[in-house]
């Protein structure tokens, strides 16, 4: 990953900084009195004595280069979605929908747009937001549930509680019955 980065930027270096310095003209070496351009700048070259711009899928000094994968098109400015066979330097993948533009808004400022087709994307956030919907339905339920079973047991613990509470009430009345019997039955 951290390969691709550094790649991708030594690319956007190359690619796009020499073609600002003399972008209108693409011209980057005079003769001595400065009227006939001797040296294209970085992504043109020479036809009939004028600096022309790369043709598609190519780049670089005097365009020798061909766009490196995953770039490809007019500039190498556009970013292939597909695997490299499929890839094509000039046209990108085969299947257009997975294409990337690269659009340049600044020399520092680049964005990112997707041609993913609306549905596709529309279908997508869709799933995500029913997905997200029914797990917070399930976990309402289990907490809902939890919280219902709590107060039964505390129901079946107060009750079983007050039944301990009045056996104990009896035997203490009982002992003491008892107690008194054994208590009426020496006075005799």
């Amino acid at each position: 990953m951290e390969k691709k980065c550094v790649h991708k930027f030594l690319m956007y270096f190359s690619v796009f900084l020499p073609g600002m310095i003399e972008a209108t003209t693409g011209c980057c070496g005079f003769n001595d009195n400065n009227v006939t351009c001797i040296k294209c700048c970085n992504n043109y070259h020479m036809v009939e004595n004028t600096c022309k711009e790369c043709t598609v899928g190519s780049w670089g000094d005097n365009c020798t280069n061909v766009c490196p994968y995953p770039f490809f098109g007019d500039g190498c400015t556009n970013i292939c979605g597909c695997n490299q066979t499929m890839c094509n330097k000039e046209k990108g993948c085969l299947n257009l929908a997975e294409n990337v533009t690269l659009e340049q808004k600044t020399s520092e400022q680049k964005t990112y747009h997707s041609s993913i087709p609306f549905s596709k994307k529309m279908f997508i956030a869709i799933g995500a937001a029913v997905g997200m919907s029914l797990l917070a339905l399930v976990l309402l339920f289990i907490l809902l549930h939890r919280k219902r079973g709590v107060d039964v047991l505390t129901y079946i613990d107060n009750h079983t509680l007050q039944i301990l509470r009045h056996q104990v009430n009896l035997r203490g009345i009982s002992g003491r019955i008892n107690s008194l019997g054994k208590f009426l039955r020496t006075d005799k």
